[in-house]
């Protein structure tokens, strides 16, 4: 067997549901800046603020991503530790139904990541 080869049912499941939250994490995380726009009437301005908005809030989820798709039980755990930081920023720093789902994915990125850990190693 390979080492990135899913070694049960349960690190399958694990994984995808880190996966899931993961890109679940991303498209809310584009999703806020294009639904809640700086007021200006710039164009532009407003386009060139939502990726960059995005990029600084989505780059240290999107440093893992390559080993997230080698299904890295390593990566995993890593993940599961900036997660907790998307939680706490998110708790502390957002209001309305953005603080709600944003901490669910965080949350579910936490729980897959370190399940996938736990069952990858463990061969469960």
């Amino acid at each position: 067997m390979t080492e990135n080869a899913l070694k049960s049912p349960k690190a399958t499941m694990a994984w995808w549901v880190m996966v899931l939250s993961y890109m679940t994490t991303l498209a809310l995380l584009a999703a806020i800046p294009i639904i809640s726009p700086p007021s200006t009437d710039d164009t532009g301005a407003v386009i060139f603020g939502v990726l960059v908005s995005w990029l600084v809030m989505a780059f240290p989820l999107l440093i893992f991503a390559p080993w997230i798709l080698k299904k890295s039980p390593y990566a995993a755990s890593w993940l599961s530790y900036l997660s907790l930081l998307y939680f706490v920023l998110v708790m502390g720093l957002s209001t309305g139904i953005w603080t709600w789902l944003l901490s669910v994915s965080s949350i579910s990125i936490f729980l897959g990541s370190m399940m996938f850990t736990r069952w990858q190693k463990a061969g469960i």
